[in-house]
């Protein structure tokens, strides 16, 4: 049986509605909870269905049931509430009334029973989420599908802005798509949102919304919002299976009134289908990632096995040709230099075959940043000279660290080569290990073209190739797998027109190893 007010299945959400909390708080900033299910417990606990924000300085609990009368609020220490402004043991809630409970009492909260609309405005509201839907069924670009969803979006609302922000691999959020009134919008200073309200939406997956925060003291000391001089701000989590995936945020320089119900409804089911999209792009992405890797896998197995009589034989015939006596010290050192290419292809190979297989096997041993440089600097050389580039190293020559060195070496050597390759002819490649206790940190630094802030997180991804036809695509996977398998990081710097820098953070060893 519907509540009373309830009507079947909204003409444009497509949902069953259900009544919405709209938590006030003295700072003037707003929570819209659907009510989702009873019994609903609000308060500061942990457990509670609501927990409410700054809860710690509230002391008390409601609940709210539902039962044949409608729903039903109480106070669950048998206190008394306010409802409406007057004292109550309990009382049916109706369409509009609000209660405080609690002592001091945090903030107002208020009853809302989806109303009728307006049925031109919600009869434009469905066909744009049925155009919205079929782009999500079509598998169009995502880039495409986020812009409509946020046209929509500041349609419905009246907002000047429109961002979608998703989490990246670190679990901060990102800008990836904006918007305003006269279309895409391109990234500046200007094109930031309120990062506290949009991190603590995605932190505590439930909408906010803000009014006339320039008149709120609360608000003073969030830099964005008093710099942009933001008076509205609502704020939708894009969510999933109970994951957030990201937020859309819109915001307002003036005071956006009579934001309807229903409004802020179509906004959370276009959050909705925009992290429906994203996800069925993400699992189409992992079904490619595998179905590549596997193809890579097969083909690495092939050519290791096909490579080894060859590179033997070529170590081999390098061996006897080091021991002949006609040959001088320069000639043994060019034969030296075949047998460590033979064998830095048989580990290149190998590399690439257990990155396939997903599994790479360390082989750890004490050395130090300058035999780990040392051994790589001869093919960074080999490739600075016909590019045209100088190297600049600076190294603590002596920290001593527990590594692969092979795999840490193949690790600086594709940063080096990638670095090299994004860099003109005349520019600067600048290799550095210093000691940041209890870590070593070694950089690679060019003063090449820059990478994109959209494709930064990108780049460590497999088969991803900025402007690059040469390479397999695994170089930087190689290297994030590497690091993070010796329990390091790594950190990137880039400014496009003026170059990138990559920090490895890896542990130094203990003294006496």
């Amino acid at each position: 049986m519907s509540a009373p007010g309830m009507s079947a299945v909204h003409p444009v959400t497509g949902r069953r509605p259900v009544p919405v909390l709209r938590i006030l708080y003295p700072s003037g900033r707003e929570e819209m909870v659907p009510l989702s299910k009873t019994p609903f417990r609000i308060g500061p606990a942990e457990d509670c269905d609501l927990r409410l924000a700054n809860g710690h300085q509230v002391e008390g609990a409601a609940l709210i049931q539902h039962g044949p009368g409608g729903y039903l609020v109480r106070d669950l220490q048998g206190e008394v509430l306010r409802w409406n402004g007057k004292p109550v043991r309990s009382r049916v809630l109706r369409h509009g009334d609000s209660f405080e409970f609690g002592s001091p009492s945090l903030c107002q909260i208020s009853f809302l029973l989806p109303a009728p609309g307006n049925p031109a405005r919600d009869l434009q509201n469905l066909k744009m989420l049925i155009e919205i839907t079929r782009s999500v069924n079509s598998f169009c670009e995502l880039d495409d599908l986020l812009q409509k969803i946020l046209a929509g979006a500041l349609q419905v609302t009246g907002a000047e802005r429109g961002m979608v922000l998703l989490a990246g691999p670190g679990g901060d959020l990102l800008l990836t798509a904006s918007r305003d009134r006269e279309g895409p919008a391109p990234g500046g200073p200007d094109s930031r949102p309120s990062w506290s309200i949009a991190n603590e939406v995605f932190r505590r997956g439930r909408s906010i919304s803000v009014r006339d925060a320039q008149t709120h003291q609360d608000f003073r000391d969030r830099t964005s919002i008093m710099a942009l001089g933001l008076n509205t701000i609502l704020c939708v989590p894009m969510q999933i299976q109970e994951r957030t995936l990201g937020v859309i945020y819109l915001d307002h320089r003036g005071v956006v009134e009579n934001l309807a119900l229903t409004d802020f409804q179509v906004v959370e089911s276009l959050a909705a289908t925009a992290a429906i999209a994203i996800e069925n792009v993400r699992l189409v992405e992992a079904k490619v990632h595998s179905e590549r890797l596997s193809a890579v896998g097969q083909m690495a197995s092939s050519l290791v096995h096909d490579m080894r009589g060859p590179m033997t034989t070529l170590q081999g015939y390098a061996e006897l040709l080091r021991g002949h006596p006609a040959l001088d010290e320069k000639g043994r050192r060019y034969v030296d230099r075949i047998r460590r290419e033979v064998q830095r292809i048989g580990t290149m190979a190998t590399d690439v075959l257990e990155y396939a297989r997903g599994k790479t096997t360390l082989h750890r041993a004490a050395t130090t940043v300058g035999e780990v440089i040392d051994d790589i600097l001869p093919l960074v050389e080999a490739n600075l000279e016909p590019a045209g580039i100088t190297l600049d190293l600076d190294l603590e020559r002596d920290l001593r660290i527990t590594v692969d060195p092979v795999k840490i070496g193949r690790a600086l050597l594709n940063l080096a080569t990638n670095a090299i390759h994004a860099t003109p002819r005349g520019g600067r490649l600048r290799i550095a290990a210093r000691s940041a206790p209890p870590e070593v940190r070694f950089e690679v630094e060019d003063t090449g073209r820059g990478i994109p802030d959209g494709i930064r997180d990108k780049i460590w991804e497999p088969f991803f190739s900025h402007g690059e036809e040469q390479g397999s695509g695994l170089g930087l996977a190689i290297v994030r797998r590497v690091v993070e398998q010796h329990g390091g990081r790594i950190e990137l710097q880039s400014e496009v027109g003026r170059g990138t820098t990559v920090r490895i953070f890896l542990s130094l060893a203990p003294a006496g190893v």
